[in-house]
């Protein structure tokens, strides 16, 4: 079997938190705009209410899947960085275990 890591938003802990906290959010907004909206159109508020419940919803799945979008593109800076570190690293001692052949040798 491989040893692969699965890169994923969801299994980031900073991502997850964010995207619960962006889709919530944007529930919560899209319900009270769409239920203040439709009160002041003069609906009753049991269709003002229906009408927040799909707005909610849409407002969470939108907001969601903006937030999966950042933070996909996010992760994928952080390993980026990370991954020029190691390079970094590698190449600093490779360099110092030349120096050290040429101090031997000299």
């Amino acid at each position: 079997m491989s040893d692969a890591v699965a890169i994923a938003v969801a299994n980031h802990p900073r991502a997850r938190r964010h995207v619960r906290k962006a889709r919530g959010f944007g529930g919560l907004i899209a319900f009270a705009l769409a239920f203040l909206f439709a009160r002041r159109a003069g609906l009753g508020a049991d269709d003002a209410a229906l009408r927040a419940l799909m707005a909610g919803f849409a407002g969470s799945l939108v907001c969601w899947g903006f937030a999966v979008l950042v933070w996909r593109q996010l992760v994928m800076a952080e390993l980026e960085v990370a991954r020029r570190r190691v390079l970094a690293r590698r190449a600093e001692r490779r360099a110092a275990a030349e120096a050290a052949a040429a101090a031997e040798s000299a």
